[in-house]
């Protein structure tokens, strides 16, 4: 896995951080051969939040995954990950 530097919310100019990972496997773990990626991309959005319903304050937290390459079908594009992350809205 390669974890990428954190950087600035995808899309607006509203707070967040915004980090990506890249996995990979050998394709080898359960399931039937050449059905599994073989490559994924995993984006995690963090969004502070001023105060949460119960009264905490804390962060609001976006994961979203793709697959990147191998197995069946086309691999998702990475700016999936970032357009899903921008339009992503914030908590209450």
């Amino acid at each position: 896995m390669a974890v990428g530097p954190p950087g600035p919310r995808p899309g607006s100019g509203e707070p967040g951080t915004w980090v990506e990972a890249t996995v990979r496997t050998d394709g080898t773990a359960s399931g039937a051969g050449g059905c599994r990626a073989t490559d994924g991309a995993v984006g995690v959005l963090a969004v502070p939040r001023t105060q949460a319903r119960d009264g905490s304050v804390g962060v609001a937290m976006l994961v979203v995954a793709a697959d990147a390459g191998g197995g069946p079908g086309d691999a998702v594009p990475r700016s999936a990950l970032t357009d899903l992350a921008a339009s992503a809205v914030r908590p209450d």
